[in-house]
């Protein structure tokens, strides 16, 4: 699970905020290559 790195910075959260499971911080563009690929689902909520 990851962040988004613009919600992130828009609200001034910190790691500390973060829920365990969440892996990294990233952006729209990471979030794009990471998920690169067929059979490729993306939920973005």
């Amino acid at each position: 699970m990851w962040a988004c790195k613009l919600a992130f910075d828009m609200f001034h959260y910190k790691k500390d905020d973060l829920y365990e499971g969440v892996n990294d911080i990233i952006t729209v563009g990471d979030f794009y290559k990471k998920s690169e690929g067929e059979g490729v689902h993306m939920l973005f909520i």
